[in-house]
């Protein structure tokens, strides 16, 4: 089996694993809660992004990856797991406040891939101008 194929299987084995978790037992659970309520755990799970750490170890990822790219997906992930983390404290404490808390770390988690790709591209082809690098990112990430 070649490695792209193993890839591919783990990845699809590992979707329909945590499909069949949340369709069989967060949704029936959360969707009985009130939706502040609700929000807590599902932002819980995104305090665990600082392992996105480990793409500046080459040890940990058995290579190097440019740092063009690794960098921003670190830090990026680093910042969405303490947004996260600051929305929980939101949700459990002023939940009539916490609502931007969660859309704000969404959206920086979002972003945070596709930028760290930009920011790889745009290092290499320092060529363009401005305008052309973003239309390229904006293009990419979509």
């Amino acid at each position: 089996m070649n490695a792209l194929l193993a890839f591919l299987l783990s990845v699809g084995a590992s979707l329909l694993s945590f499909t069949l978790i949340m369709v069989w037992y967060i949704v029936p659970r959360l969707s009985k809660q009130p939706r502040m309520q609700a929000l807590l755990p599902l932002v819980l799970l995104h305090t665990f992004r600082t392992a996105g750490l480990v793409v500046l170890l080459p040890q940990v990822i058995g290579g190097v990856l440019p740092l063009g790219f690794a960098a921003p997906a670190a830090y990026g992930d680093l910042l969405t797991a303490g947004l996260a983390g600051l929305s929980a404290f939101m949700l459990r404490l002023q939940p009539g406040l916490a609502l931007p808390f969660v859309w704000l770390f969404n959206l920086v988690g979002i972003i945070v891939v596709p930028a760290a790709c930009c920011a790889i591209h745009t290092g290499r082809e320092r060529k363009r101008s401005s305008v052309e690098r973003g239309r390229f990112c904006f293009s990419r990430a979509m």
